[in-house]
């Protein structure tokens, strides 16, 4: 490309919607998400009351933000600016591709801890109260596991400086990198790929003198090349840990938590009475409930796409090209599903706050009693009945008033 972008009309069509959906739409999605997470961080810290629920989705929130911010860095800006990407890309792919895995892994088990806390709430609430679950046994093994499985991901690559006789962009040697990242929701082949910037293997020696042009290259290592590492860790591990294990505890718990809400036959009769702490701690639990489902709804529509690729990566040992348009929709799905997550949950609470004011409203206008007028009754002994109130809020009682 000799550091530059090509325009759409002289693209091919796999070229073209690479470019489109992970440059102008993943950068529009990503800005869109990234402000609704900080508005999520910034109203769930200020709320009066702080349920696990809540602060397990200011944990989600705050991954699904850094998710976001090294996804404009990894697919966006390299698609979109040819300096950034000749300048500042090369020497950041390292480790902000290790980051943003490690991101990808927090925000998808935040979801499966968000899951568990419904499903301990709803199924077997007083496992909760007999061994006094707090935050922290959700949050601290996704905090010590996510940056400990993701850690050999930065021993993968290196940029160096090197003369070299030559430099050729051409990623057909290292296939095997574009498709493995693609398990865990990565995928770097054209963003490292320019006249000044090459993807090359670990070199034997270093330091050697050579005649011929400076040139930044992105290293691949000996441990990226290793086919056992490429085999059990790359592909089978990321596809078993990052896909289908969360993947599996997320319709199985939800089924259970769907079938015992289902069972309650007196959440009907609880969501419609008034009053009573027991009936609002359970209207209170099954709306909680209602958001985590769909949040975990729409987690599952964004990830099953990515069960083709990853099966195909597994069979086939090359791809055709043109499923890298199909790679990049995948990205731009992974990076809608960190945008909407805090807005099912607003939208949820927004529609409950709307009713709730509306059933206030028509409860005022029929049962206050400032709204009863004054009428005259059916007469008794000779006398006619009128409605005369002591007070605001009290009862009213007929009085005889002779006519």
């Amino acid at each position: 490309m000799n550091g530059t972008v090509l325009a759409p009309s002289t693209m091919t069509v796999t070229e073209s919607l690479k470019f489109w959906l992970d440059g102008p739409l993943c950068l529009t999605v990503s800005v869109v998400g990234i402000w609704t997470n900080i508005a999520a961080l910034m109203l769930l810290a200020r709320q009066r009351i702080q349920r696990i629920f809540h602060l397990l989705m200011m944990f989600l929130c705050l991954w699904d933000f850094l998710y976001l911010v090294f996804s404009i860095i990894c697919f966006s800006l390299p698609t979109l600016s040819p300096h950034f990407k000749d300048k500042i890309f090369i020497y950041a792919v390292p480790y902000v591709l290790p980051l943003a895995q490690i991101c990808w892994f927090g925000s998808c088990y935040s979801t499966v801890a968000l899951t568990v806390e419904r499903y301990i709430a709803v199924c077997i609430p007083f496992f909760r109260l007999r061994h006094n679950i707090k935050l922290r046994m959700y949050v601290l093994p996704i905090l010590i596991v996510a940056p400990l499985y993701n850690l050999p991901r930065f021993f993968e690559f290196r940029t160096i400086t090197r003369v070299v006789s030559s430099c050729q962009s051409n990623l057909a040697s290292n296939s095997s990198m574009s498709n493995s990242d693609d398990n865990n929701g990565i995928n770097i082949s054209d963003t490292v790929n320019s006249s000044h910037i090459c993807l090359s293997n670990e070199p034997e020696t270093e330091g050697e003198e050579e005649q011929g042009e400076k040139t930044i290259q992105l290293i691949v290592t000996t441990l990226r090349k290793n086919p056992h590492y490429i085999t059990i860790y790359v592909n089978i591990a990321n596809m078993v840990v990052n896909l289908f294990l969360p993947t599996l505890i997320l319709i199985y718990l939800n089924t259970l938590i769907y079938r015992a809400l289902e069972r309650n036959k007196t959440v009907g009769v609880q969501l419609r009475r008034n009053g009573g702490s027991k009936d609002s701690l359970r209207k209170r639990d099954v709306r909680l409930t209602r958001i985590a489902i769909a949040i975990v709804c729409v987690f599952l529509m964004c990830h099953l796409p990515r069960f083709l690729m990853n099966v195909m990566e597994l069979i086939f040992e090359s791809l055709p090209q043109y499923l890298d348009a199909y790679v990049s929709f995948n990205n731009l799905l992974q990076t809608l599903n960190c945008s909407v997550n805090y807005m099912i949950y607003y939208g949820h609470c927004s529609r409950r706050k709307d009713q709730r004011g509306k059933l206030e409203l028509e409860s005022r206008s029929v049962g206050h009693p400032q709204s009863i007028s004054a009428r005259q009754c059916s007469p008794v002994n000779g006398d006619q009945i009128k409605v005369v109130r002591s007070g605001r809020g009290s009862s009213p009682s007929p009085k005889p008033v002779p006519v």
